[in-house]
């Protein structure tokens, strides 16, 4: 696994009649992408109906842009995009309970 960026190139010998002739290919960069993507407000008990507090954001460090996009789930395990939800925060709905599922 690459951790810095990383620089690459070929060797190439050719032997002809016993004379081996050795030329460097051009090089090539790999550059990583290192960040670390900070996090979310920790979890909330809320009562049916009521709104969660904002959620808040630890700010990602590292290279690049950030951009973002909110997900939810209702099992914890298969996350579906919010439309829309693209800021580092997000205000969810008021949660109500419809046919054993949490809706917003």
């Amino acid at each position: 696994m690459l951790t810095a960026d990383t620089w690459y190139q070929r060797e190439v010998t050719s032997t002809l009649s016993g004379k081996a002739c050795t030329e460097l290919t051009n090089s090539v960069r790999i550059t990583v992408n290192n960040f670390v993507p900070g996090s979310i407000t920790a979890d909330q008990t809320i009562c049916e109906g009521n709104t969660p507090a904002l959620f808040g954001s630890v700010t990602p460090t590292g290279d690049g842009i950030f951009t973002y996009q909110w997900k939810q789930s209702i099992d914890g395990v298969n996350f579906n995009d919010i439309p829309g939800e693209t800021f580092e925060t997000y205000a969810p709905g008021a949660l109500v309970l419809i046919h054993g599922s949490s809706v917003l």
